[in-house]
Formats: C-alpha cells, sequence, structure tokens
C-alpha cells in the first residue's frame, strides 16, 4: 500500500450543517451529525493502516479566532480523536487560503474539501492528489477548479473509493 497522508476540512465535510445540531452532555452543548458515510470511512483509514510510519489523518479546519475548543470537542464527542486522528494532527488556520501551506507543511498526499477555492490553494501547494466533496456545498459555479489532480465526490462512499483507488 501506498503511503496514505490524508487531511480532511472539518465544516462541510465531515459536519452536516444542514440538520439540525444534537444536543451532547445536558450542558447546553451541541454539534452537527457528521455525514453519513464520514464517520465509517474515517474509522476505515484508521485500522487500515495504524502502525505504520508515516500514514495518518489530519484535520485541517478555518474557524474564527477563539473556536479552538469548539472544534476540538466536537472530534471529541463524535471519537474522532484520539481514536482515528491523533490530537497533534488537527490544525487550524483562519483563512482557506492558508489550507493549502498547511496540507503541504504536514505533507498531505491526499486532502478533502468542499471548497474549490481550497482544492486550487492545495494544488497550488504541491498536495498531489484532491477531492472536491459537493455533499452539501458545490461552489463550481463561483470559481473554476483549477486542478487536473482533483476528484470530484458527492458521497463518502465515492471519497472512500476514490481513496482506495489512490492507495493501490
Amino acid at each position: 500500500m501506498k503511503e496514505l497522508n490524508i487531511s480532511i476540512d472539518l465544516g462541510r465535510t465531515l459536519i452536516d450543517d444542514t440538520k439540525d445540531k444534537i444536543c451532547i452532555g445536558g450542558l447546553g452543548d451541541y454539534v452537527y451529525p457528521l455525514f453519513p458515510g464520514a464517520e465509517g470511512a474515517i474509522r476505515g483509514w484508521a485500522r487500515s493502516f495504524p502502525g505504520h510510519d508515516g500514514h495518518k489523518l489530519s484535520v485541517i479546519s478555518k474557524i474564527d479566532p477563539g473556536e479552538e475548543t469548539r472544534v476540538v470537542q466536537n472530534l471529541f464527542h463524535w471519537d474522532l480523536v484520539p481514536y482515528a486522528i491523533s490530537a497533534n494532527d488537527v490544525h487550524f488556520c483562519f483563512s482557506r487560503k492558508d489550507k493549502g501551506p498547511i496540507a503541504k507543511k504536514i505533507r498531505s498526499i491526499i486532502h478533502i474539501d468542499d471548497s474549490v477555492e481550497v482544492i486550487n490553494s492545495t494544488v497550488a501547494s504541491g498536495v498531489p492528489c484532491n477531492i472536491l466533496f459537493i455533499g452539501a456545498h458545490d461552489d463550481r459555479e463561483n470559481e473554476k477548479l483549477r486542478a487536473s489532480n482533483a476528484y470530484i465526490a458527492r458521497t463518502w462512499d465515492e471519497v472512500w473509493k476514490i481513496v482506495y483507488n489512490l492507495s493501490l
């Protein structure tokens, strides 16, 4: 298997904000549900390569200042951190264009995002493969996708198939 270093956008790629929030802990804290298939795909990847040097999953999230705790709380609530993603592999930025340089710095091989602007940024930064997830948000009419190494997926099953084929 090829080395897999996958980075994923947290926003509308993993989190389905088209659904109602779910109350957690009885303290008035709420989280959005995950997209159908996202949790299974991520857990499947984590089980596929535990202990293999260089194989990891990372989250790159564009946030507003001060939202770090909320984002990490969501990841812990869904048991993605620490079971599938290390807390050290959760990265934050304040601009979509900053995701590309972060993906390059962490040596991402595949980046999954719902924004054409981000995919163009990761391509310009040298990320070898990109997946534009349009399950909840399709902004291709607002910005041209300038990437020959980008795949388009409408569901997490499609994302899974693309990643599987790229890992062969």
